[in-house]
């Protein structure tokens, strides 16, 4: 506590200063509260998803508990084109494919995102997933996200506003494939 109280004077301390020493010993009781808190594995893979790369240590906390965790085993499917789903997934170790009519249309890799627009609208798949290496997924149901979205405002914001620039991004590519008729400007 000496030691402690000579740092707070040598860098300046102006007031009375007062400190305390607790000294904590792991008991089973202690180790079955934190089990329950999110792992900061899950809630640093989570602030590396674009959806999330706004969001405080707080509001990952929040999204990290509201996410179940999916193992899977290569090969496995993740869910069918076609299926009734209300899940986003965020890719926390492995590699997924996603397939459209039996086409591979992309890849995600750790902390990328699929599923999203179960979250919003639709909860009809346009697209099967298959986890091609061993995959761990954070699983978001729609109502979870729901649920903190109305609980966080702040949360929301960032969120929703992440979800729309990236639904944007999606639309103006595929704008660009659609041919444009002579004369007229999209």
């Amino acid at each position: 506590v000496e030691a402690m109280v000579n740092i707070a004077n040598q860098r300046g301390g102006r007031d009375n200063i007062t400190a305390l020493l607790v000294q904590l010993e792991a008991t089973d009781e202690f180790v079955e509260r934190t089990e329950s808190e999110p792992a900061p594995d899950h809630m640093n893979a989570l602030r590396r998803c674009e959806l999330f790369v706004f969001c405080t240590w707080r509001e990952l906390a929040k999204v990290a508990t509201a996410c179940h965790v999916r193992d899977l085993p290569p090969g496995s499917i993740i869910f069918r084109e076609g299926d009734s789903s209300r899940e986003c997934f965020i890719v926390y170790r492995g590699q997924v494919r996603l397939k459209r009519s039996g086409t591979t249309y992309a890849e995600i890799g750790e902390s990328g995102h699929f599923g999203e627009l179960s979250l919003i609208d639709t909860p009809v798949r346009h697209a099967t997933a298959i986890a091609i290496t061993p995959v761990r997924l954070l699983v978001l149901s729609h109502g979870d996200f729901h649920r903190l979205l109305r609980d966080d405002t702040a949360l929301a914001v960032k969120v929703s506003w992440r979800l729309m620039q990236y639904l944007a991004r999606a639309l103006r590519s595929t704008m660009r494939l659609v041919p444009q008729t002579p004369g007229k400007k999209q």
